[in-house]
């Protein structure tokens, strides 16, 4: 069915755009490991490399548009799962403003990056190999940062089944989600003051073109939650959605700047985990 659509729907006009996403974001990643001070030299060397050794697939295989090899790859199958098309209008419309594309399929490309320098991802280097390859000084820094997310993301209950989120259980996709969306907010802020029109807006609202990229992204997690999804969540290496976006944005100085929320407030506590 996936042939079937691509054959039919696929847009390949939109490669260069995400293309392009993917190099700003990037960019934005390798200023966020030179930059800290907390890092020592040699360790950002390897993670440079590491990041640049990545390989990115945003178009389906060629073998993938011909029918007789699918046929004889299906062929061989006792199943087919079957997963609706809508992918495409979802994470990425090359009409949308900046602001969503960025925030939407910019902090997803963003979060999976970050799985490259997660806790477990830090011990594979750029051949995919596990070694120590950070130096000790540099992984207890890295794992002091750690904990503070552990802690903030394992104080937040949820209510339907009153209980606490496992801040260990969710502990690398918290990294992700917090070094890919900044990273993708970062690319976005560089993207919109290239762009001729960085008064960007959305007809009939009057929230301006950064307040866009945060609402893009958290509209991405609403749902309505019941006592058996969280009974799963919890359960989950994900975070509810609920703690994807309060938890995640509260660490967000930029958040707090672009939507002026007070010092010491939910969303702009005055101890952020970095």
């Amino acid at each position: 069915m996936g042939a079937i659509y691509y054959q039919n729907y696929g847009d390949n006009s939109i490669r260069g755009d995400v293309l392009q996403i993917i190099s700003d974001i990037k960019n934005q990643y390798s200023d966020m490991i030179i930059n800290p001070y907390w890092i020592d030299d040699m360790t950002k060397k390897k993670a440079i490399e590491k990041l640049e050794s990545l390989k990115y697939f945003i178009e389906c295989p060629k073998e993938f548009l011909n029918n007789s090899i699918i046929d004889k790859f299906y062929g061989r199958l006792k199943f087919l799962d079957v997963l609706p098309p809508v992918y495409q209008n979802v994470l990425f419309k090359k009409n949308n403003l900046n602001s969503v594309n960025y925030g939407i399929i910019g902090r997803l490309i963003g979060h999976e990056i970050g799985h490259t320098f997660d806790k477990e991802g830090i011990y594979y280097d750029a051949n995919g190999i596990r070694n120590n390859w950070w130096r000790n000084d540099s992984i207890k820094n890295f794992d002091d940062r750690a904990m503070c997310i552990v802690e903030q993301y394992g104080n937040n209950t949820m209510p339907e089944i009153n209980a606490n989120v496992n801040g260990r259980l969710t502990l690398r996709e918290n990294i992700a989600d917090n070094s890919g969306l900044k990273a993708a907010y970062r690319a976005y802020i560089i993207k919109l003051k290239s762009s001729s029109n960085n008064g960007e807006r959305l007809t009939h609202l009057s929230y301006n073109s950064k307040q866009l990229f945060w609402i893009s992204y958290a509209n991405r997690w609403c749902e309505k939650v019941t006592v058996e999804d969280s009974k799963r969540d919890i359960l989950d290496s994900h975070a509810s959605s609920e703690f994807r976006v309060i938890g995640l944005l509260s660490n967000m100085k930029e958040f707090s700047i672009d939507f002026q929320c007070p010092i010491g407030s939910k969303m702009n506590p005055i101890k952020k985990c970095k």
